[in-house]
This record gives structure tokens, sequence and C-alpha cells, in this order.
């Protein structure tokens, strides 16, 4: 197991969490509340994705380890934050629900590059 490759995309995770945190509170846009949640959940999406892409093998595993550990490194938020029980799942269910979604666009994308590459060789060799 590569735990380099865990530790990356999960330091890319709380980066751009603590990037859009910080300019939400330097800006002063609690109003786009919604909007900065939308954009954190599709940013994890597009990490989980290029994660799956570039993994060689245990690509499942690999993405649920960074999602599992994302939800539990969630837990100082109910710790030192005051969250709620409540708001700890939702974000470890939230993160789950990026890691699937990157899993499987980035299974399609590598299954479209499969095929195409396998019909490059067959369209050579005729």
């Amino acid at each position: 197991m590569n735990y380099k490759f865990i530790a990356i995309p999960l330091a890319v995770l709380y980066a751009e969490t603590v990037f859009l945190g910080f300019v939400m509170e330097v800006m002063n846009l609690y109003e786009y509340i919604d909007m900065i949640g939308i954009l954190s959940a599709l940013m994890a999406i597009v990490v989980f994705f290029v994660m799956g892409c570039l993994a060689k093998e245990k690509r499942f595993l690999h993405m649920f380890y960074v999602a599992f550990l994302g939800g539990i490194s969630e837990i100082f938020g109910v710790l030192f934050f005051g969250f709620s029980y409540k708001t700890w799942l939702l974000h470890a269910l939230i993160i789950m629900s990026c890691m699937l979604a990157g899993y499987g666009l980035s299974s399609v994308f590598i299954g479209f590059c499969k095929r195409q590459n396998k019909t490059d060789k067959t369209d050579k060799a005729a």
C-alpha cells in the first residue's frame, strides 16, 4: 500500500477546505455559504477523480481510505468547535458520496481510455 498516495489527496482535501473557509472569512461571504459548500464538494469530487485516474491498482481501496480518514478526522469539529454529532455524520456521508462520485467518474474515464487504446491497436494492426 502506497501511503503517500493516501496522504497527498487527504492533504489536498484539507487545503481546499481551509482555503475556502479562509476566503469566506476574509471576504465576509457568509450569505454564500451554500455555494461555498457546493464548490467544496465539487472540488472534492475532482480530487477523487484525479486520484482514481492515477491509481494503478486497488483504486477503490485507496479512495476509501482517504474518504474514511477524512470522515473520521471531522470528529475534531465535534471535540473542539462544538459541532453536533449529526453534523459530523453528515460531513462523513458527504465525503463518502464525493468519493463514490469521483470513483465512478474515474472508472468511466479509464474504461473509455482502455476501449480507445484497444481500437487504436486494432487499427494499427490492420
